[in-house]
């Protein structure tokens, strides 16, 4: 199993910015924080692009040429996150639809260099927009029309994307969001996409009560990558929805066994803090001793 870390998130950012001031994004290194990862004994990183978009931070060609000399020297892959903070493929307002489909195609055309070092791309379909709708509207018959509504302007946007940068369908992964499952689904076979499941986001919706499993198992054949973690209950006052693995032991010996049962090749990501990412490998550890390729602290 291929494990690893996506820390470049605005906490990152913030502790950079004051340990060091504003003035050390300039000099903000992305082969740095990838070369420590490999040394501690990860095999992959998903790279966050937001933080390249809303701080002062380059992507310089030089950085990107490093990268793919650590991939080559220490066999390490890559996936990349894109943007998604402000950003909305799904919602009801068609300039800000457009406006998200270029702030993509932007960050996209500028790791063109090494695209045929990323393994996946992992897209958000929807946005905060479409949530809030979704949760301010309590009519069962109105919500199912502002879904398939919502749906149908995802499956525009991420075709719009593909056709104005044509992308490697087999790259793009849609993520599972606070959004009902089988309408993501729907835009994954319209697109001819892939799934990246969240395990969190799946755990964090009480009104479907999905099993992590049997989703895995049901759309596995779909699934290029994971993101793992359990749901933060408090995450109304958080930054973030994501707990580690043992804060409600939802995820289960039961769920590496299926994966490594079938020869899982993708990565599995901690959107985590340091030490929640610890815990989870702790957890981990023992609850299917028969695991490879964690890290180790």
């Amino acid at each position: 199993m291929k494990f690893g870390p996506s820390p470049f998130n605005y906490n990152f950012v913030i502790d950079i910015i004051a340990a060091k001031g504003l003035e050390a994004l300039a000099t903000f290194s992305i082969s740095k924080y990838v070369h420590d990862a490999a040394t501690l004994g990860y095999n992959h990183f998903e790279i966050g692009l937001d933080i390249f978009q809303t701080f002062p931070i380059p992507i310089l060609r030089e950085e990107l040429e490093k990268l793919h000399q650590i991939k080559k020297e220490l066999n390490i892959s890559y996936s990349c996150h894109f943007p998604f903070l402000s950003l909305d493929f799904s919602g009801p307002n068609q300039f800000i639809r457009e406006g998200s489909i270029s702030a993509i195609i932007d960050i996209y055309n500028l790791l063109k260099d090494i695209e045929s070092d990323i393994d996946c791309f992992v897209l958000h379909p929807t946005g905060e927009t479409t949530t809030e709708i979704l949760h301010y509207i309590s009519d069962l018959e109105i919500k199912l029309f502002a879904v398939e509504m919502f749906k149908q302007n995802a499956i525009h946007s991420v075709n719009t994307f593909i056709a104005k940068t044509g992308i490697n369908l087999r790259k793009l992964a849609i993520e599972n969001l606070d959004f009902p499952l089988k309408p993501t689904l729907e835009i994954i076979k319209e697109t001819q996409t892939r799934f990246c499941l969240d395990t969190a986001h799946l755990l964090g919706d009480s009104a479907e009560n999905l099993d992590v499993c049997e989703v895995l198992r049901d759309n596995y054949d779909l699934i290029s990558e994971i993101h793992l973690q359990e749901y933060n209950t408090n995450s109304q006052d958080s930054m973030s929805d994501h707990a580690a693995l043992g804060t409600t032991c939802k995820i289960t010996a039961e769920f590496f066994e299926v994966l490594n049962s079938r020869k899982f090749q993708g990565p599995l990501i901690f959107e985590l803090e340091d030490h929640e990412i610890r815990e989870s490998c702790e957890y981990i550890r023992k609850i299917y001793p028969a695991h490879q390729g964690l890290p180790h602290f």
